[in-house]
């Protein structure tokens, strides 16, 4: 049975051909998620850039003052001080993002 060939697979540089243009397709998005994730991230970066000033000193307020309230016992609900606290950090937060 020396005659009798076994069906032929695609030759290996065919392969080699395929798996390349196969990664190169993947490479393509690769850079194209990481160049669109670098312009997100500069974007970000520019925005955050005037409100860090302003958002250090009255985060750092904020926390101060929390770490400064008494530790509710357990069970205990939250006092209006820091229910106003808490309302103040997120309200400072808010105002310091560009809209």
């Amino acid at each position: 049975m020396a005659g009798d060939a076994m069906p032929k697979s695609p030759s290996c540089s065919a392969r080699t051909r395929a798996h390349a243009e196969t990664m190169r397709s993947h490479s393509e998005l690769v850079l194209t998620t990481l160049q669109a994730d670098a312009a997100r991230i500069t974007k970000a970066t520019t925005e955050f850039a005037p409100i860090k000033s302003t958002l250090a000193p009255r985060m750092s307020a904020l926390t101060k003052e929390l770490r400064n309230v008494k530790p509710l016992p357990v069970g205990c609900m939250p006092g209006a001080d820091r229910v106003r606290n808490l309302g103040a950090s997120i309200e400072a937060a808010n105002k310091s993002i560009p809209r």
